[in-house]
């Protein structure tokens, strides 16, 4: 897979490849980039060198020149030098080892905002440490912003205030050097060297902390590492070398080394243990063990600011450290990021967290609140949009376990709290309505028993990509294997299973054996809170096995209150209103923990003639689902759609308002539909849906059925997923609108 290239590194390309032509390794490097710190400090680097012992490698001249030339670059730039430099002077990593240390480099933009949101803690000469502080980013931005362009604050702030830890020694010189770049006075810098120590500061006994103050530390600030103390067999394979992609065979060659590396990584996670009891629930985290550091490193009354993943806010496993989180502080505001600016080179829908929060004192007492909001970055900085201030009171009524939801304003805060309080926790329910939900086969663990022949002893299985919004086998498999295979969209009306692989039936137990027996209900546990659609669920035949992405649900009444629980849950889980909730506290991934902590209307799960309607939809939609594409009339689809969405709407004792506001949520529907004359894009879908709503509502108004005909006239039909109508044949060759071809991918019924 392509790692993408962070806009950081697209900014320092020319200082790159100077000093790429320039350096044969990582201390020819340093020292060129050290001279460059001494020209813009105005200190002598030879007096430099000597005081820190270093003996470089490269000749005088050649560094000078190109410390010339690369001073030039960074001089032309956006990036201020101390963070240019910072950034620079990192170690050169792969990407398999960044990955396996979770080291994904604090990029400049934010390292300013983190700087900018935490000077309050460094007033009146308030003491500042990065216990992971890698090449020195966040300790440059920092004194930056503290001291501005006053060489003499900043020399007093780097003699008295700077602390730093890290593992890594080339790490340290580059911090130092960065740091050295804001002042000529080399004494100062020596006085801050002496307080910095290398090492792990998550194993470090206390008397190897530099100086720790008696009353802790001002602010501690840090971006640590992201990873969970584990070893994949795919990267340790990649990192030797070997060319693996997921889903192919593992190279055996490899696996003994691999078994010692796991016996190395177990040692240094139980050690973690002991001394972080935090860790304890799920797989242990690094930044989660740096976080619980952290809170022990800071005083009373001083800052935390720290860059972490955004399952801080709605992994399970992270619920005791949350927990900790206001049990110790005091101000918590948390400022949720997407990746699409570049700060990473990882995928752009990835999502973390600026947090910073001022720690409990003896006067000032507990947490009763918190700010979420959210930011986004452009080219020169990170902006953060007005948050909504959220009570603990408030959070912990409609999330017992303080998962906090990614809301976005005080409209969306009170439509969360309202859907919340008109259902009930899936625990509250009914006996009859307590899931069952298993994870049928390991696409990994079980791979020995998958043949790609298929026969009467071998049952297909199903891929996550083929399940989508009541289709069972929504695209089949034309060939290759692993991130390489190909599949192709079926058409609603089609869906019939075409599986990549079969597995042996005698390799099952014979409880899942049963269970693949009769149908039950599955959906795809991969998705993304910006998708077309998050949540997709679909009814799974008998006769088929579910791979670990299609998790199944059953229930354990009878077979007849089985079928109908499970058409009902369909209806919901496919509906806009869950969908909206779920977009709210989920990342990548649908887990069991989060499914089960949604809402669901009390309606449904008891005999009224609004669950009988849901449930009469459901099977109908699953049953055209199946019946041949032609047969299939997509308004028909669509209607029965859209009753399903206003019925859950109805059981929530939503309006058309809060529907409207939903419906700003999926702004990838639609796509290959055309717009109406004037408009950019079409949004069919939700005009249907609105129109529907107002009149059963009787709201009088007429602007949605206006905007529903006017699409209908020009061919738009809703409900249609929009890789179906963008999938080559939605539009023709000079990029116009084909209504033929998208009828013939959803179906062709009569309009």
């Amino acid at each position: 897979m392509t790692v993408a290239t962070t806009l950081q590194d697209e900014l320092l390309r020319g200082a790159e490849q100077v000093l790429a032509a320039a350096a044969t390794h990582d201390d020819d490097r340093a020292a060129i980039l050290e001279v460059v710190a001494s020209r813009a400090a105005g200190f002598d680097v030879r007096d430099y060198w000597r005081r820190f012992a270093i003996e470089p490698q490269i000749k005088m001249a050649d560094a000078l020149a190109s410390a010339e030339k690369t001073l030039s670059h960074l001089s032309q730039g956006p990036i201020p030098l101390p963070l240019a430099l910072s950034a620079l002077a990192r170690e050169k990593l792969p990407h398999t080892t960044r990955r396996a240390s979770g080291s994904y480099y604090t990029d400049f933009r934010l390292a300013m905002y983190l700087a900018s949101i935490s000077l309050d803690a460094l007033k009146g000469g308030g003491r500042v440490i990065d216990p992971a502080s890698g090449s020195g980013m966040l300790l440059a931005a920092t004194v930056l912003a503290g001291c501005e362009s006053d060489r003499v604050r900043a020399a007093s702030a780097l003699r008295e205030r700077v602390y730093a830890c890290d593992r890594s020694a080339v790490a340290l010189r580059g911090a130092r050097l960065a740091l050295a770049s804001m002042v000529a006075d080399i004494d100062s810098i020596a006085e801050m060297d002496s307080h910095w120590r290398q090492h792990d500061s998550l194993l470090a006994e206390s008397w190897a902390w530099p100086e720790v103050p008696d009353a802790g530390f001002d602010l501690v600030i840090a971006n640590p590492p992201w990873e969970k103390i584990k070893l994949s067999r795919h990267e340790f394979i990649r990192a030797q070398g070997g060319e693996r992609h997921y889903g192919a065979d593992y190279d055996q060659s490899l696996m003994s080394a691999y078994e010692n590396g796991v016996g190395t990584v177990s040692s240094y996670a139980s050690r973690l243990l002991r001394r972080y009891p935090l860790l304890k629930c799920g797989e242990p985290d690094l930044y989660r063990a740096f976080l619980e550091l952290m809170l022990r490193l800071v005083g009373g009354g001083g800052r935390l600011t720290v860059l972490v993943p955004a399952g801080l806010i709605r992994s399970q496993s992270t619920e005791e450290l949350r927990r900790c989180l206001f049990r110790s502080t005091r101000e918590l505001n948390i400022v949720v990021i997407e990746n699409r600016a570049r700060f990473f080179s990882i995928d752009s829908r990835f999502k973390f967290l600026a947090i910073t929060a001022e720690v409990n004192t003896r006067k000032r007492g507990r947490l009763t609140g918190l700010q979420i909001a959210h930011g986004c970055g452009t080219p020169a900085n990170v902006q953060a949009h007005s948050g909504v201030r959220i009570t603990t009171a408030e959070l912990e009524t409609v999330r017992r376990d303080l998962t906090i939801p990614e809301v976005k304003g005080n409209a969306e805060w009170r439509l969360f709290k309202s859907i919340h309080a008109s259902g009930q926790r899936w625990s509250d329910a009914s006996p009859s309505w307590k899931p069952t939900i298993v994870r049928e086969l390991d696409m990994t663990r079980d791979r020995s028993f998958f043949s790609r022949v298929g026969s009467a002893q071998r049952l297909p299985v199903v891929e996550g990509r083929m399940v989508h919004q009541y289709l069972f086998g929504a695209k089949r498999y034309d060939g290759g294997t692993g991130r390489k295979a190909r599949w192709i969209g079926i058409s609603f009306g089609d869906s019939t299973i075409h599986p990549q692989f079969w597995c042996d039936s005698a390799s099952l137990s014979s409880r899942l054996l049963e269970r693949t027996r009769r149908e039950r209900l599955g959906f795809c546990d991969i998705t993304g809170q910006t998708n077309e659609r998050s949540i997709l669920a679909a009814m799974i035949p008998a006769g088929v096995v579910c791979g670990n992405k299609v998790p199944t649900i059953s229930f354990a009444d009878t077979p007849t209150a089985d079928e109908v629980q499970r058409f009902r849950l369909l209806g919901l889980l496919n509906s806009f209103v869950f969908d909206w909730v779920a977009r709210r506290i989920i990342t990548t991934t649908v887990n069991y923990f989060l499914l089960l902590s949604m809402p669901i209307p009390a309606s449904i799960t008891e005999n009224t003639p609004e669950a009988r309607r849901l449930e009469a939809a459901s099977r109908e939609l699953v049953r055209l689902s199946c019946v041949g594409s032609a047969q299939v009339d997509p308004f028909a689809v669509a209607t029965l759609r859209s009753a399903i969405d206003l019925a859950i709407l109805k059981a929530h004792g939503l309006d058309t308002n809060d529907l409207s506001l939903i419906m700003n949520d999926f702004p990838l529907l639609d796509r290959g539909q055309p717009a109406i004359a004037g408009e950019s894009r079409s949004s069919i879908t939700r005009d249907f849906l609105l129109a529907r709503a107002s009149e059963l509502q009787g709201s009088g108004s007429t602007e949605w059925h206006q905007r529903r005909d006017e699409a209908v006239r020009a061919g738009a039909i809703p409900y249609i997923p929009s890789e179906y109508a963008l999938r080559g044949r939605g539009i023709d060759d000079e990029g116009e609108y084909d209504q033929r071809s998208i009828q013939l991918s959803y179906g062709a019924g009569s309009l």
